[in-house]
């Protein structure tokens, strides 16, 4: 893993709602790092590893972002994620900023 990805799971791991935004944060590492689909996919890999509870926001934030170069099978893995949870409430969520 990249040191640019391992500061972020740093970051990721020890998060509080209290530091600040998740947004934010992941903004401020997009503006620092300028990370390419690769790095957002190597922290998100490391999340789903450890099961961190973040791994379904990150992957909602990530999507939005230009450089993750989201494309369908990115959604499904979300769906998926939100679908095992039984979380269906959420589902749709990162469809509504796509239009």
């Amino acid at each position: 893993m990249a040191k640019r990805c391992k500061a972020l799971m740093r970051q990721l791991i020890c998060y509080s709602p209290q530091k600040g935004s998740l947004c934010e944060l992941l903004a401020a590492w997009v503006r620092a790092m300028k990370p390419a689909r690769a790095h957002w996919l190597a922290v998100l890999k490391e999340l789903r590893i450890k099961d961190h509870p973040l791994y379904l926001q990150v992957a909602e934030i990530a999507v939005l972002e230009e450089s993750f170069e989201a494309n369908l099978r990115d959604y499904t893995k979300i769906i998926h994620g939100y679908g095992s949870k039984t979380e269906l409430r959420m589902l749709l969520k990162p469809f509504k900023h796509e239009g």
